[in-house]
């Protein structure tokens, strides 16, 4: 006696595979045999494989894999005909055979997979997620090259693919692909479109496949770091991205002036700006991440960057001409790096002298005694002097304490730069004055 629904599993893959292998061969070979063989042989192994495997074979259990492999395989068969041959001799019959061989051999193959287990649709979406990250990073790479627009070029993008469909499916275990990861990649690939597009533009992108090139790599970059920013469970909380990011625009301010200084033009400028605040963004998280800087002393090095903003486009405006500004150009692109660095070897130190003769005031518990040093009051007779002391001050002297106390309670410091509106009718440049607000609390 033989099973009907072993007869059904084997003749469902029998047919599958019968038409991935006649796509095949009507690929590999212009002959008119090519897609009988290839259906006969492929044919063969899928009805042997439907019937070994009936026990494990669950069509119900399994659709969303037979589903998500046919997709994938779709995608991969319509650029194949590609890879096999020039694109001036690719006829309409490769597409069919392309998506026949494609489709039909991805669902054959998950329906072989699935005999091992079928993953949940979280695992399936980070799976799908890395092949298009893989497809968008190598796709875009080919495209800012005109030297790759052949088949090498089509064969790197399914080969970027097929890695990010491999790594997605290693990591999927662990990070599953839920809505908080969904919204942290869609959010980094948009991000990264819009960086893409500019740093095109930037960059001098002529053509559309340029432009397009970048918009890829820059979306794959983005959604690759929204994802790993939402796997990381000890992530930055509000306070701390927002301290990153006032180092990304710390780097944007740098890179920009460093642009300008190469070559004073538009394109430069961007792309220096672009590419030192995504350095000053990492950079940022990096120290706070490992607690190189606390949130807290941003206030203290944007000062210690302001000061060494002014102090370095002072310095180079000396030896600069109305010709030849890059003196005071690369003043205004160094003196923050030399400030801020300055300002995170001395600011810990301060905190470290500041805690430490905290603890020396703080009591003391020894063998079940307590010590504590004496303030200077104790132990003295009070004379008039302490009972003046000791009455409420005026508004006045109390508003006065207030201002001097906060006007060391740093905040926030931004260096100032502009010119002044010349008189009517006078005839030398516009003054210009540099300077640094802030805010304090």
């Amino acid at each position: 006696h033989v099973d009907s629904d072993l007869v059904g599993d084997a003749l469902a893959a029998d047919a599958i595979f019968s038409g991935a292998g006649a796509g095949m061969g009507a690929l590999a070979s212009r002959r008119a045999d090519g897609p009988v063989w290839g259906m006969l042989g492929a044919g063969t192994a899928g009805l042997v494989l439907g019937s070994t495997l009936h026990d494990a074979i669950d069509f119900e259990r399994s659709s969303g894999l037979l589903t998500f492999g046919a997709l994938e395989g779709l995608w991969a068969g319509a650029w194949l005909p590609y890879v096999l041959r020039p694109s001036s001799e690719v006829t309409d019959m490769d597409h069919v055979a392309g998506v026949a061989a494609g489709g039909l051999g991805g669902l054959g193959l998950s329906l072989v997979a699935s005999s091992a287990g079928t993953p949940g649709g979280k695992r399936l979406g980070m799976v799908g997620v890395g092949s298009a990250i893989g497809a968008s990073l190598a796709g875009g790479s080919v495209l800012l090259s005109e030297n790759l627009h052949d088949q090498r070029g089509v064969g790197i993008m399914l080969g970027g693919t097929a890695a990010g469909l491999g790594l997605g499916a290693l990591v999927s275990p662990w990070v599953p692909l839920d809505g908080s990861r969904g919204l942290h990649m869609l959010g980094g690939a948009s991000f990264g479109l819009a960086e893409g597009l500019a740093f095109g533009w930037a960059s001098r992108a002529t053509t559309s496949s340029e432009y397009a090139g970048a918009a890829l790599i820059g979306a794959g970059l983005g959604a690759t770091l929204g994802l790993a920013s939402s796997a990381d469970a000890s992530g930055l909380n509000m306070q701390q991205a927002l301290v990153a990011s006032g180092f990304s625009a710390w780097g944007g301010w740098v890179g920009s002036f460093a642009g300008a200084f190469a070559n004073r033009d538009p394109h430069e400028v961007v792309l220096g700006g672009l590419a030192a605040a995504n350095l000053g963004f990492f950079a940022g998280y990096g120290a706070l991440r490992y607690d190189l800087v606390e949130p807290r002393d941003f206030g203290w090095l944007s000062l210690a960057g302001a000061l060494g903003t002014a102090l370095g486009g002072g310095a180079g405006a000396v030896f600069s001409t109305a010709s030849d500004p890059r003196p005071v150009l690369a003043g205004l692109a160094l003196g923050p790096v030399v400030g801020i660095g300055t300002g995170a070897l001395i600011v810990p130190h301060l905190h470290h002298k500041a805690e430490t003769s905290a603890a020396f005031l703080r009591p003391t518990k020894v063998a079940g005694a307590r010590f504590e040093l004496p303030s200077d009051s104790e132990g003295k007779q009070r004379n008039s002097a302490d009972v003046l002391a000791e009455r409420k001050p005026s508004r006045i002297l109390a508003g006065l304490k207030l201002a001097q106390r906060n006007l060391f309670d740093v905040t926030n410091w931004t260096p100032v730069f502009g010119s002044l509106p010349p008189p009517p009718g006078d005839p030398n440049p516009a003054p210009f004055f540099m300077g640094v607000s802030g805010g304090l609390r």
